[in-house]
């Protein structure tokens, strides 16, 4: 699990392509219209915002709508065909965009460049993707390190036969240095932070992984030496920032990644964004906590300092230290009673508590959940509906 903070200078956003769930929603319009935004609060998301909708009342004009019959696709069809085939307007389908900060790309270096669009992003709904999805990239095998590390095979660039972690507490993704080198990415410094911890590393932009027949288009990554990562050697870890743009299963039995949302679990839980992480609430001792959704990490980790009141006395019943990319941290076991999570609830659980202060996290997120920490055999995070799904 890692948060890899960006310094951002100019408000240069890359169009970044469903699932809209995993976006930040800011306050909808008198319309219902809400903007779709992975940037953090502040100057640069009011910006975009201003800009999103001014676009959006000009997009309504009749002689701003004319372009869309001006322009054609591959196939010889109009914009406005296109559109019509769908049933959106210019406007609506302005909301199916999300949009991230693109500040390192270097079509964003030039002063008169505000936007771009990343090359082999195709602009449609989430539905849409799914459906291609399925005829080309419905499973992607993968395999399986110490019980919950998933890594499949794929492509950064020239480079074929990566392997790469699918990680959904990391954001942006991540490459390791000595891929880096091979791919002469022009990296600069920045800050991550792994369990309460911040470390010096670099980030810079791939041109994208590629996963069967999936083009992420250009990725925002951070570079640093994974080797930390016992057991396996890891080229890339594919974030939350690529892995969200398309719902997607889990199958730790047949050890097979889908990328559609698949099939019924046998219970649900609402998937919230606390941004830039994805999260849900569950219960411990009768105590709401909200827990960020990491496939990276096989534990229930609660921060020592946001421990729920009921188990402040609780008795250890022992300890283990655990390598990250911030380094060792050690944890202390300790028996979770009446746990509940979407309508589920688990006697007993074991669950672990962090001996350092989480700095860098959102104030509202007070610990980790392994998706198998839970025991779960498939697991569906469903972007169109907002769900966290597990079978056990």
């Amino acid at each position: 699990m890692k948060f890899l903070e960006i310094r951002q200078g100019i408000v240069c956003s890359l169009f970044l392509i469903p699932s809209l769930g995993a976006s930040r929603e800011t306050r909808p319009a008198d319309d219902g219209f809400a903007l779709r935004s992975l940037m953090p609060p502040g100057a640069q998301h009011a910006a975009l915002r201003r800009a999103v909708m001014g676009a959006r009342q000009r997009l309504a004009r009749p002689e701003c709508q004319q372009v869309f019959s001006e322009f054609k696709d591959a196939s010889g069809r109009t914009l406005q065909e296109r559109l019509d085939t769908e049933e959106w307007t210019a406007a609506s389908y302005l909301g199916l965009n999300v949009f991230a900060d693109g500040a390192r790309l270097p079509q964003c270096r030039d002063s008169n460049v505000f936007a771009v669009s990343a090359a082999g992003v195709v602009a449609k709904p989430a539905h849409a993707v799914l459906s291609r999805s399925t005829e080309t990239i419905a499973e992607v095998p993968f395999k399986l390190y110490q019980h919950h590390l998933i890594v499949t095979r794929g492509s950064i660039g020239r480079l074929d036969g990566l392997s790469l972690l699918i990680d959904t507490g990391s954001i942006p993704s991540m490459v390791d240095a000595r891929i880096a080198r091979k791919l002469d990415l022009q990296a600069e410094s920045s800050m991550l932070v792994a369990f309460g911890q911040r470390v010096a590393i670099q980030s810079a932009v791939l041109d994208g992984f590629r996963m069967g027949s999936m083009r992420s288009g250009p990725v925002p990554t951070g570079v640093s030496d994974l080797s930390y990562l016992e057991g396996v050697r890891i080229d890339a870890i594919v974030g939350l920032d690529v892995l969200a743009r398309t719902s997607f299963s889990i199958d730790y039995r047949t050890r097979v990644l889908r990328f559609a949302p698949t099939g019924q679990e046998d219970w649900v839980a609402p998937l919230e964004l606390v941004w830039p992480f994805l999260t849900v609430r569950m219960t411990i001792a009768g105590q709401q906590v909200r827990l960020l959704v990491d496939t990276g990490s096989s534990d229930l980790v609660v921060f020592k300092t946001r421990l729920p009141a009921a188990l402040s006395g609780a008795r250890w019943r022992g300890e283990k230290s655990v390598q990250y990319a911030s380094g060792v941290a050690r944890l202390q076991r300790l028996d979770l009673g009446q746990v509940g999570l979407g309508g589920h609830v688990w006697d007993k659980l074991e669950g672990w508590t962090l001996d350092r202060v989480p700095h860098g996290y959102p104030t509202g997120i007070d610990g980790v959940l392994g998706v198998r920490s839970l025991g779960c055999t498939r697991v569906r995070f469903d972007f169109e509906r907002n769900e966290l799904g597990c079978s056990r």
